[in-house]
């Protein structure tokens, strides 16, 4: 019926669920759901029954019941279609037909009823039920999944009595490891051996995963193929006569095995592995025996599920804990670094990893073992060109990013998380590679082998000697809660970052009011102010010209005159204060030789002082606002000459220097210094640390000045010691 040809090439597509032949251990008659007509039959009923396979085809299946049936054995075949139909569920019965007895098993599949007979072994009348009871708490009587699945091999070698009982798990990319074994002595050994995924190809996994039993009784055996009324091949994926592969017949055969049997284990509804047996002679295992084998497949998949998720819980229990810890942290307003570098937790251990990278807002932050900055810069690259999703993980970075292998050591696998793909932002999590040493039953790269002919063999393999590699540039897998966590992590993040932006707007809102408050005030102020003093005065130097006033009098006057203008002054300083704020930075190269030499003149003018000795040094240029950096020395330079007056000399320096990042100015002066206790406060608004009568002021020149300097990123500190001096240092940053 099937027309398919398999061959070295299409193995893996092979439809082998519609083989057109069932194996010889028993015979299949097939009934249309809606008619009860029969419209496949195996050849080999005559060997069963005499009857030909031409004279049942196309009958109602009460024609066959009337065959099949003596006067003192009726086989109700009828009644149990029916409640077949009914039920929709896989059903075993016992019949007798002449002398023989037959196990009968009927399921539903489609438009189909499928009854399939095999004879009855001598065997049957043991209730498997009962040794499976004894041996479950046997199984289950440890909670080291190892020791389960060793205990469960050594039972079902008991209950079935085949040579070989193997546990074999299916890895994460599909390829088997025996994990646990029960042998006759004289057989090799095959625990811990791997067997490539073409083994069992994908068509094979999924028939295992809807049909949980599998039985070879003879790899010699002949097939029978099917009779049928219809050129639609019949899908025998629920069948347990169904023939199998050829590939994998002769598999079998060139592994020596005359009969094998298998039960597939499930783990949360996809096929963790099989129970696969093998035995070196034909053996057949009756229906009770495999339904016994079947049910401690189920018992077994059920401790497999419970303790991996028992792991899988442990593991992510602690990771979620150090989660949950750097969020908290996050939400009660902690700094992003303090929070997810804290002495107790690291940002590192949200999930299983040896370092972690993050970039954020220009912000950088690493911790534990990671590659060097121009790798991470590279890995960075490509995911920004390649990977558009928002998290990305593999565990063998070397097969996207062959340059990842000069650091595989550190990170053959990478969990990212991208923040910002256009700003190159990202959260990396590295894995170290893990090498191993792996021993497959035969190479794995060497699925064939030729015979003395020189022609390839229609198998995967021939040879089954041990084969060893060694595994490179892998790391451990991802585990998908992992990659959960670390999802979440970064939507955590992007919330706080968002939010503390979004608090950042509304203060400089709430900035910008105060600024206008100030300036209004400042204006405001300064006008209503100014027009009182104007006349206050305008009287005082009124009395300072009344011949009729006395000395004293007049020399009231005089500091009434004085005092005003301070307060001018001081008025005029607050508005410049206010303004500054506000002030938009129009960065440009300033020739600060002509500015310098500007300053110069004005205060050589301004004080008159003969003793000062002002020399002016290198002058390399700066990046800002002229008028704000002309302030900014203007106030400094006038201070070192102010405070420095009663010196003989007086002398005042400023100077230059520059490096390929930045550009530092010094002004010196030989004055009356500044207690270090007080570096702090001299810029502070209307603070005066020098407070003798002889030197005036108001306590806000410097506070300017430094309020100018941050607008333009630069930084001012203060070095000197009373009776010796002060140095005000200025470091301006390069802007390209």
């Amino acid at each position: 019926m099937s027309k398919f040809q398999a061959d070295l090439s299409n193995c893996d597509r092979e439809p082998i669920h519609i083989p057109g032949s069932i194996q010889s251990w028993g015979f299949l008659v097939v009934v249309k759901v809606s008619t009860n007509i029969i419209q496949y039959v195996s050849a080999n009923i005559l060997d069963y029954l005499n009857i030909t396979a031409g004279s049942v085809l196309g009958q109602p299946l009460s024609a066959f019941e009337a065959q099949i049936s003596g006067r003192e054995n009726k086989n109700p075949l009828s009644a149990f279609v029916e409640a077949a139909k009914r039920k929709q569920e896989a059903e075993a019965y016992e019949v007798q037909i002449e002398e023989t007895f037959f196990d009968l098993l009927i399921h539903t599949f489609g438009q189909h009823i499928y009854l399939e007979f095999e004879s009855k072994s001598p065997l049957s009348g043991l209730n498997i039920h009962n040794q499976i009871g004894r041996h479950v708490s046997n199984i289950l009587a440890t909670n080291n999944l190892s020791d389960i699945l060793d205990r469960a091999a050594v039972i079902i070698k008991q209950l079935i009595g085949y040579d070989r009982v193997m546990i074999y798990k299916f890895m994460e990319d599909a390829h088997g490891k025996v994990v646990a074994e029960a042998r006759n002595e004289e057989l090799d050994p095959f625990l811990g051996l791997h067997y490539p995924a073409s083994d069992i190809p994908a068509q094979a996994r999924q028939l295992y995963k809807l049909n949980k039993m599998r039985l070879i009784a003879d790899v010699n055996a002949p097939t029978s193929s099917l009779l049928a009324m219809t050129d639609v091949p019949l899908d025998l994926s629920h069948s347990v006569l169904r023939a199998v592969s050829p590939l994998h017949i002769q598999y079998l055969k060139n592994m020596e095995v005359a009969s094998s049997f298998s039960v597939s284990l499930m783990c949360k509804g996809e096929l963790w592995g099989l129970i696969s047996c093998h035995h070196y002679t034909p053996k057949f295992i009756n229906h009770r025996l495999r339904e016994g084998a079947r049910l401690l497949g189920q018992i077994i998949s059920s401790s497999i599920e419970f303790k991996e998720e028992e792991m899988v819980n442990a593991e992510q229990k602690k990771h979620k804990a150090v989660f949950e810890k750097i969020i908290s942290e996050l939400r009660t307003g902690t700094d992003i670094k303090d929070a997810v570098l804290n002495p107790s937790v690291s940002f590192k251990d949200i999930v299983k990893a040896e370092g972690v990278f993050m970039r954020y807002e220009g912000r950088t932050l690493k911790d534990g073992r990671t590659p060097s900055e121009e790798q991470i810069e590279s890995i960075i690259q490509w995911l920004s060109e390649t990977k558009e999703a928002s998290v990305f993980q593999t565990n063998k970075l070397v097969d996207l990013l062959p340059a990842a292998k000069e650091f595989a050591a550190v990170a053959s696998g990478i969990l990212a998380c991208t923040i910002s793909r256009e700003l190159r932002e990202y959260i990396i999590w590295f894995r170290p590679e893990y090498m191993q040493s792996i021993t497959w039953a035969g190479n794995p790269e060497k699925p064939v082998e030729l015979d003395e002919k020189g022609e390839q063999r229609i198998s995967p393999r021939k040879s089954f000697e041990n084969f060893r590699t060694i595994v490179e540039n892998t790391a451990e897998r991802w585990k998908a809660y992992e990659q959960h966590l670390a999802e979440r992590f970064k939507e955590e993040l992007l919330y706080i970052i968002n939010k503390k932006a979004s608090e950042i707007r509304a203060l400089n809102e709430k900035l910008k009011e105060a600024y206008d408050e100030l300036e209004t005030f400042s204006s405001t102020i300064s006008h209503d102010l100014k027009t009182p003093l104007a006349v206050i005065k305008s009287y005082a130097q009124l009395l300072e010209r009344n011949k009729t006033l006395d000395d004293q009098g007049k020399q009231f006057a005089a500091r009434i005159s004085v005092g005003i203008q301070r307060m001018n002054t001081l008025i005029a300083e607050v508005l410049d204060y206010s303004k500054i704020g506000r002030a938009e930075i129009n960065f440009q190269p300033i020739d600060m030789a002509s500015l310098l030499s500007t300053i110069k003149n004005e205060v050589g003018t301004a004080f008159n002082n003969p003793n000062l000795v002002f020399s002016i040094g290198n002058t390399p240029p700066v990046s800002g606002d002229q008028t704000m950096i002309y302030q900014v020395f203007l106030n400094l330079i006038s201070n070192a000459v102010k405070y420095s007056h009663l010196s003989v000399p007086s002398i005042v320096t400023v100077e230059g220097s520059e490096n390929e990042f930045e550009v530092v100015y010094k002004v010196e002066d030989n004055g009356i210094g500044i207690d270090p206790k007080h570096y702090n406060k001299v810029f502070e608004l209307f603070k005066r640390v020098n407070v003798q009568s002889d030197y005036e002021g108001t306590g806000v020149g410097l506070a300017i000045v430094k309020r100018i300097l941050e607008k333009h990123k630069a930084t001012i500190w203060i070095e000197g010691r009373p009776g010796i001096g002060s140095i005000f240092w200025i470091k301006f940053r390069k802007f390209e």
